[in-house]
């Protein structure tokens, strides 16, 4: 250990500036199945879909697993950009989480 060094990227790791990702650009997004599925639940309970429709799909969504969610995700999110007049609201509605 007496010889030991610290690199260049040893010491930009332990920066307080955000280190390598910061650089990079790069972003981790993180949310939790529980957040995904309110999120969900949310957006279809304010659906023009009838009562029985949307209790359907809300009792489909409760018992998504946390693979199935992330599917849904990003099906969501391809289908956002594919449609860029549509990606706005996508972007606000996972901004309020």
């Amino acid at each position: 250990m007496l010889t030991a060094q610290i690199t260049a990227q040893g010491l930009d790791f332990l920066e307080d500036d955000g280190g390598l990702g910061a650089i990079l650009n790069i972003v981790t997004v993180r949310m939790d199945a529980e957040s995904i599925k309110a999120l969900l639940e949310t957006r279809i309970r304010e659906s023009n879909l009838s009562k029985e429709q949307k209790d359907s799909v809300v009792t489909k969504i409760k018992g998504f697993s946390g693979d199935i969610l992330r599917a849904v995700v990003i099906k969501l999110i391809e289908k956002g950009i594919e449609r860029p007049d549509q990606l706005g609201n996508l972007v606000n509605i996972l901004s309020q989480f």
